[in-house]
C-alpha cells in the first residue's frame, strides 16, 4: 500500500470515528444527558420541555425537572404540561409513539458505524470493499434517522403552537439534529476517501512477462521453438545432406566425420547446449527431443557414410 493510499485511509478512518462519536452522543441524549435534545420548547410561564430518543423532560418555572420513565417509544402529551388550558385541538399529543419509536434507528446507525470503522482499518482489497458497502448502508440508515428527527421536530413544533395559541411558545431545533447532519456528512467523506484508498488488484503470482531485453523466463513451448530454430541454423534439416556426387558428397562426408568426432570426443555440440539448458531455465522436454534427434542423426549418418565409402 502506497503512502497516498495510507493517508487517504487514515482520513477515512478519522471521519468514521467522528461520525461514531456524534451518533453515540445522539444515542445518550435526553433523558440520559439532558444537554442533547431533538426538541427544546419554552412555554410562556417559563416551562422548558426537552425531548430525546428515550423520553422527554419537563422543568417547571421553579426549576424542578421531572423525566418520565425512559423507554423505546413514548408519548409527549400537552395535557400534562403546565399552562395547558385545553383551548386547542382535541388531539393533545405532541409527539406520538410511532415517531418516537423510529428514533431508535440512531442506535442501529451507531452499531453500523462501528462495523464500518473496524473494516476500514484493514488495508486489504476485499475488506475495503466490505467497508465501503457498510459505509453505504450507514449513510442510508443515518439519512433515514435524520429525516425522522426533523419530522419529530416539525410535528412537535406545530402542535405546540396549536395547543398554546397565545404566542407563548418558543421552540428551537435541538442540537441532536445538527449532530446527525454532521455525522451523515462525515460518512459521505469517509466513503470517498476510502474509495480512493482502495488497494489495487493483485496479479496472479504465476503470471510471466516476456520482454526482448529479459529472456530469463521461458516456458516449455518457447524453449522448444528456440531449439527447433537452432537445429535449422546448425544444418540438421534435409538440405544439409547435400547430393550424392561431386564435391557435395565429399564436403558432407568431411563435415559429418568432424561432427561425429566432436560428439565422440569432447561433446561440445549437443551436450554443451543441454548443459546450458539445464543451467538456464529450459525444460527437460526439449533435452529428450534433442537426444532422440541425435540418435536418429547418428544412425542416418552411419548409413550414408557407409554408402559413400
Amino acid at each position: 500500500m502506497g503512502v497516498g493510499n495510507a493517508v487517504n485511509r487514515v482520513i477515512a478512518v478519522a471521519f468514521l470515528t467522528a461520525s461514531a462519536v456524534m451518533f453515540l452522543i445522539i444515542c445518550i441524549s435526553t433523558p440520559v444527558f439532558k444537554q442533547f435534545t431533538f426538541l427544546s420548547t419554552t412555554l410562556g410561564d417559563g416551562t422548558l420541555v426537552r425531548a430525546g430518543i428515550w423520553g422527554y423532560c419537563v422543568r417547571n418555572p421553579q426549576g424542578v425537572e421531572s423525566c418520565p420513565h425512559s423507554s423505546v417509544g413514548y408519548v409527549l402529551n400537552a395535557a400534562g404540561l403546565p399552562g395547558y388550558t385545553g383551548s386547542g385541538p382535541a388531539t393533545t399529543v405532541i409527539v406520538g409513539k410511532p415517531l418516537s419509536t423510529a428514533l431508535i434507528l440512531y442506535v442501529l446507525t451507531f452499531g453500523q458505524n462501528l462495523l464500518a470503522l473496524q473494516a476500514a482499518f484493514l488495508p486489504f482489497r476485499l475488506v475495503t470493499i466490505i467497508a465501503l458497502v457498510l459505509i453505504f448502508m450507514l449513510f442510508g440508515i443515518g439519512a433515514i434517522s435524520l429525516l425522522i428527527s426533523f419530522i419529530v421536530y416539525s410535528q412537535a413544533n406545530s402542535r405546540m403552537y396549536q395547543q398554546f395559541p397565545n404566542g407563548t411558545v418558543s421552540s428551537r431545533l435541538g442540537n441532536c439534529n445538527w449532530l446527525g447532519l454532521a455525522a451523515v456528512c462525515c460518512t459521505i467523506l469517509a466513503f470517498i476517501f476510502l474509495l480512493i484508498a482502495m488497494p489495487a488488484k493483485e496479479r496472479p503470482r504465476d503470471e510471466k512477462h516476456y520482454t526482448w531485453d529479459d529472456m530469463s523466463v521461458h516456458d516449455d513451448n518457447s524453449v522448444v521453438d528456440e531449439g527447433r530454430s537452432s537445429k535449422r541454423s546448425r544444418g540438421y534439416g534435409t538440405s544439409g545432406y547435400g547430393s550424392r556426387s561431386g564435391r557435395s558428397g565429399t564436403s558432407y562426408s568431411s563435415r559429418t566425420r568432424s561432427e561425429r568426432s566432436s560428439r565422440s570426443g569432447t561433446g561440445a555440440g549437443s551436450r554443451s547446449y543441454n548443459t546450458r539448458s539445464r543451467d538456464g531455465t529450459g525444460s527437460e522436454a526439449y533435452e529428450d527431443e534433442h537426444e532422440m534427434h541425435d540418435r536418429r542423426t547418428n544412425s542416418s549418418e552411419s548409413s550414408v557414410v557407409s554408402r559413400y565409402d
